[in-house]
């Protein structure tokens, strides 16, 4: 069994339920704009540009799909796809659409007494015979409260894997049906075993110790909500932020953006985190889309509808670089600005096939994200 997939599986757990892990999954979040790697280039202090990452729960694992909910908690459902428009239908710009939700998330709520993020990982994980291995997508909720004094409530429940296709599914009947995998030791200091169920597991909720930082990278390293408020409503401000914070966050020095390309890139990672799991005020919200309908790698793809059919419109931000080139589809419903689903994918060149092949491409959903005053609670099935 691959170890990536053992330590995917193991970061989709919440940091508090894990005891050696004590930041939370979240802060370790990797973006778009990081999944590229250009010429390095010579310093006195060591430079990189950045590269796919398929570490982190933000984007988790080997596979996570996102479904981002932008405004008031909805019942939302778990999207992690979709097709695109059908035949002949006039194609839809991107400007347009993304500046129709700008307007939609302007005027959305911003009132209550927690931010609360609800979000599903669809995990792909490949288990079975060695001679008739088969993917089984491992379902992971995670739900998270915060309050406006910083106290944060964490959430975990597993969904319970399925077959991935058809023909994964004909394959799993043909290993007898199984209920649960047994991947081996995790990566953790505690060394469990890590397992996959189909039946779903009981929902957890842990209040978190002490008053943690926020993790919006564009606000800085740890923002207040004033911090948030005073965020630029200007989408040209805010792109030049979003890109600032993007090329001064690499881990091993800065990161280096080689063309424009590059800097769209990293600047659009910082912006789609607005508007996945950021409080920030609609204002903001809205500055994100305007900056995002204003650059050239944002592509309308078509009418979509995500897992759970809701539809939307698709749109594509592909970033070739020298070691591979990265796509992101995500799918908006234009009529609420709801972002219901990203979908972020790794090619790199040169690589063959085969079991490492599962490792480039990931899957993260949000089932709900916005302001309510519902108190805090382990997470629901959707």
């Amino acid at each position: 069994m691959s170890r990536d997939v053992l330590r995917t599986l193991a970061e989709a757990r919440p940091a508090e339920l894990d005891p050696a892990a004590p930041v939370d999954p979240d802060t370790r979040a990797a973006e778009l704009g990081r999944a590229m790697r250009a010429a390095p280039q010579r310093s006195k202090r060591r430079a990189r540009v950045a590269r796919p990452v398929w570490g982190g729960a933000g984007l988790v694992g080997v596979a996570a799909a996102a479904t981002l909910v932008v405004t008031t908690m909805t019942g939302g459902g778990a999207g992690g796809g979709g097709a695109p428009g059908q035949a002949g239908e006039a194609p839809l710009d991107a400007r347009t659409v993304l500046l129709a939700a700008a307007e939609k998330a302007e005027a959305a709520p911003a009132t209550g007494k927690f931010w609360r993020v609800k979000r599903m990982y669809l995990i792909p994980v490949q288990v079975g015979p060695d001679a008739r291995r088969y993917t089984v997508l491992d379902a992971r909720i995670r739900e998270t409260w915060l309050a406006r004094n910083g106290t944060e409530w964490s959430g975990q429940r597993t969904a319970g894997a399925r077959p991935r296709t058809p023909a994964d599914e004909k394959a799993w009947r043909l290993d007898g049906t199984p209920a649960r995998w047994n991947l081996g030791t995790g990566d953790t200091v505690d060394k469990a075993p890590v397992y996959v169920q189909t039946k779903p597991g009981p929902g957890r909720l842990v209040k978190m110790s002490g008053k943690l930082a926020m993790h919006v990278p564009i606000a800085g390293p740890k923002p207040t909500f004033a911090d948030l408020e005073n965020l630029p409503a200007d989408p040209v401000k805010l792109r030049t932020l979003a890109e600032k914070r993007a090329l001064s966050d690499g881990a091993d020095g800065r990161l280096v953006a080689t063309n424009e390309q590059a800097r769209q890139a990293f600047a659009a990672g910082k912006l789609i985190s607005l508007l996945t799991e950021a409080p920030v005020p609609p204002k903001v919200r809205a500055a994100a889309f305007r900056a995002l309908a204003g650059m050239s790698i944002v592509k309308a793809e078509g009418k979509a509808v995500d897992a759970r059919n809701r539809p939307g419109v698709a749109f594509t931000i592909t970033v070739p670089g020298a070691g591979a080139t990265t796509t992101s589809r995500l799918i908006i419903d234009q009529r609420t600005s709801l972002v219901l689903s990203e979908h972020v994918a790794s090619k790199v060149k040169g690589a063959k096939g085969g079991k490492g092949g599962l490792g480039k491409e990931r899957t993260t959903l949000y089932l709900g994200a916005g302001w309510t005053d519902q108190a805090p609670q382990a997470p629901s099935l959707p």
